[in-house]
């Protein structure tokens, strides 16, 4: 229920950070970071936290992600390179990303299903996208570098098939600001799609707004952690696509100007937990499934959701959507079950300012969550269909 089990302190005399943990086989972790202010740091602890075995590498810094591979050991992103080790945590080959164009700074790598393997990468000063595909060999099999795209800053990627993965990035919008975007490719770099969001504060454009982390859902789909700023406050969210890159929800936690989500991960028991910090400490969050905090509770049939939409419960499976437009607007809104899946839009198109009242027959009971889109307002919720 969130008790402290244990604490325990790692690292030496200087600037110590840990950015990625994993867990491994034999039901102990491995993590990685930096210590004494630089040199890439990865440790191993059983259940109790004792140190197994660690290991530094001061010839790589600050190691910002790693993955487990199909022998037990690990690929390790560090800089410019990309760092193969074994179960013990001792080298066994390293890759250094270079071009003509400059340096380039590895964010994320992982083992591909064919045994080869995937990195993204980062050049800051032109703004660029790189991904590498090498065989099982490190041999290149495909390297693309983004550069008639307006996407930069790529981060985590993860396979979801034989022949497509999905990468989580920066979108540059000028003047608008910087948005983060989910982004699917082919088994070659081909984009198959990418989806981003303006969000909107107080009926404003939130001018920043960044991706930290996603992982698969149960059932293929995405979710994602992250946080924007907006004037002096941060404020956490997480947000849930489809596999096809549909929206289903989005959450916000906490209002702090140093408040953040980083890590996000699914639990067995289908719910997710969120590591973050606010301005002095780290936090961890537990979601359910759908992504709310604390026991999910059954909601009445009358339920005020905002002050621009109502939703009210009629009986018979009969649902009343009340709105009020204070200007002329395109609006949508979308309607999903308890699994994600879309069940319909009862509301879509071009409405001018004024009050209306849609109704709409629902198959069955049970809960359901919204999510409304206008140029003034985006927002989501939930509802229970009782009678």
């Amino acid at each position: 229920m969130g008790d402290t089990l244990w604490t325990r302190t790692y690292g030496g005399s200087g600037d110590d950070v840990v950015f990625d943990m994993h867990e491994t086989d034999d039901s102990c972790y491995v993590l990685c970071g930096y210590i004494n202010d630089s040199s890439s740091y990865i440790f191993k602890i059983n259940q109790e936290g004792d140190i197994i075995w660690e290991k530094t590498y001061p010839s790589f810094n600050s190691s910002r992600s790693f993955n487990i591979t199909f022998d037990n050991g690990f690929i390790l992103a560090s800089n410019s390179y990309i760092l193969k080790l074994d179960s013990s945590g001792d080298s066994l080959w390293c890759f250094y990303v270079k071009d003509t164009i400059g340096s380039f700074e590895v964010k994320s790598v992982i083992q591909t299903s064919d045994s080869g393997y995937i990195l993204t990468a980062n050049n800051d000063v032109c703004a660029l996208t790189r991904i590498i595909k090498f065989d099982s060999n490190i041999s290149v099999e495909w390297d693309t570098i983004y550069v008639g795209h307006i996407f930069y800053q790529t981060n985590k990627i993860i396979q979801v098939s034989d022949s497509e993965y999905v990468f989580i990035t920066m979108i540059s919008v000028y003047p608008l600001g910087d948005y983060g975007a989910l982004c699917k490719i082919d088994s070659v770099g081909n984009i198959l799609w990418t989806t981003f969001w303006y969000l909107k504060h107080d009926m404003y454009l939130v001018e920043n707004y960044y991706y930290e982390d996603f992982c698969l859902t149960q059932g293929s789909n995405f979710i994602i952690s992250g946080y924007y700023q907006y004037y002096s406050n941060n404020q956490c969210f997480i947000k849930k696509y489809l596999s096809d890159s549909t929206f289903v929800y989005y959450k916000k936690f906490g209002n702090h100007y140093s408040t953040r989500f980083y890590s996000i991960n699914l639990t067995e028991d289908a719910s997710y937990i969120i590591t973050g910090k606010d301005s002095t400490n780290l936090f961890l969050v537990k979601t359910d499934s759908l992504g709310d905090v604390g026991v999910e509770e059954e909601i009445p049939g009358d339920i005020p959701s905002s002050d621009f939409l109502k939703i009210i419960d009629l009986g018979n499976r009969q649902v009343n959507f009340h709105f009020i437009l204070p200007i002329s607007s395109d609006i949508k809104l979308n309607i999903f079950d308890i699994s994600g899946r879309l069940i319909n839009t009862p509301i879509s198109g071009y409405y001018s300012k004024g009050e209306y009242e849609i109704n709409y027959e629902f198959e069955r009971k049970g809960v359901y969550f919204y999510v409304l889109e206008s140029k003034f307002l985006n927002e989501t919720g939930k509802f229970t269909v009782l009678r």
